[in-house]
């Protein structure tokens, strides 16, 4: 029974780290499978003791039980039971992932090449798809168009699960695990530099924001704790290099570059911004404050957010085509306010800011580089609210939190 068990947990694994960026059906059944895999032991006093005392899972849920909350003051509730079938696995992930069965180095290890593979795979078929189609995409950048991520996927979340395989394959790299050969940690070490370069490639602002920031982390905690202060100062530089020589280089990363100017001189000008990605999310979000100016204490209900975000922009004549405006506020702490009210905003806010005050998480360093780039993310994208987001951040987080040491990746 233990094996089988096994068995089903590294299934499960598996599957959702290679569906996170290939298949949300893949996503759906692996959380079926590890559910299954805790339900088969029937250990139920011991699971449950071992997730109420875990402060940040409880937390994860109650954002979960926010939404259920909600149900007593929102009108669209079909929109509501949408959102709550999203939300599932910020209950279902943490309680199965405290009580899979315990993981050997070359398992978990195995899980991370397999994240990192994954993502090398989609970022490989994009990549073939734009040189295929380079004068049109490229063409199309200059005018706020994204790089469509093949298999088909939002590139703002392919950005943002690419930085974060940036950094596994340089922690798989560091494991003492070998599944083939030692120019495995070489191959490991090499995709993670190809992920990054086609994020270059790919132009995707979410997630070349959340890379830099957890890269600059990275370099200060390498200083402070090496004290080899020469050392940081260069990589520092070469944090720097990198986006400008990117500008010179790559002609979609330049298109980007002025894209992203274009779009905010039209917004503050009061030109039109249809189309202008920019421009739509700044316009989103006053609009969605001003909604929360008029319901601060409960929000309007996760399921009304649509509908009264449809409302607001008919009273602020926004200067843009009606079927260009934003229903999501691309925001997470925005979007939880609207809904929920400064109770929500306060949730979310304690899910961030509590690791940073644990020494279990903040002294986990692939834990705050994966952190950092979920906050980052959140200011420019609701990660949480489409199946994919919600899964990334619940699944490594309590992932890394079970099975990672503190290893330093330096």
């Amino acid at each position: 029974m233990k094996l089988q068990r096994k068995h089903f947990t590294l299934l499960g694994l598996l599957g959702i780290s290679t569906g996170l960026t290939t298949s949300p059906a893949l996503i759906s059944i692996s959380i079926g499978i590890l559910v299954a895999s805790v339900w088969i032991s029937r250990s139920w006093k011991t699971y449950l003791r071992r997730f109420i005392e875990s402060p940040l899972a409880l937390s994860f849920v109650f954002l979960l039980v926010l939404h259920f909350i909600s149900y007593f003051y929102t009108d669209n509730l079909s929109e509501w039971l949408k959102e709550i079938r999203i939300k599932l696995p910020l209950l279902l992930l943490p309680f199965t992932l405290l009580n899979i069965p315990i993981l050997s180095e070359k398992e978990r290890y195995v899980v991370w090449v397999v994240f990192v593979s994954a993502v090398s795979f989609t970022a490989c078929f994009t990549l073939v798809h734009y040189i295929l189609h380079y004068q049109t995409i490229t063409a199309n950048i200059i005018h706020s168009k994204e790089v469509p991520i093949k298999p088909k996927m939002s590139h703002i979340y392919f950005s943002m699960i690419a930085a974060f395989a940036v950094w596994a394959g340089v922690y798989a790299h560091n494991q003492t695990s070998i599944l083939w050969k030692a120019i495995e940690k070489k191959i490991l070490l090499g995709l993670s530099i190809f992920i990054a370069i086609c994020m270059h490639i790919f132009t995707a602002r979410t997630g070349l924001v959340a890379l830099y920031v957890s890269g600059f982390i990275f370099i200060l905690r390498y200083i402070i704790t090496r004290k080899k202060y020469k050392v940081g100062i260069l990589l520092l530089t070469l944090l720097i290099i990198v986006p400008v020589s990117s500008v010179f280089l790559l002609k979609g990363f330049r298109d980007r570059v002025i894209n992203t100017y274009i779009d905010l001189r039209k917004y503050y000008q009061g030109q039109d911004i249809s189309h202008r990605s920019i421009s739509l999310r700044l316009a989103a979000w006053r609009t969605a404050w001003h909604i929360i100016e008029d319901n601060p204490l409960l929000g309007v209900g996760i399921g009304d957010n649509e509908d009264e975000m449809r409302k607001q922009y008919q009273k602020e004549r926004i200067n843009a085509c009606a079927e260009c405006v934003l229903l999501n506020t691309h925001n997470q702490f925005i979007e939880f306010t609207l809904a929920f009210g400064i109770f929500g905003a306060g949730a979310l806010l304690f899910v961030v800011i509590y690791p940073l005050f644990c020494s279990q998480y903040r002294n986990n360093l692939i834990f705050i580089l994966f952190w950092t780039i979920c906050f980052t993310s959140m200011l420019t994208e609701a990660i949480l609210e489409r199946q994919v987001g919600v899964t990334f951040m619940s699944f490594f987080t309590f992932f890394i939190l079970r099975f990672s040491d503190c290893q330093d990746m330096s």
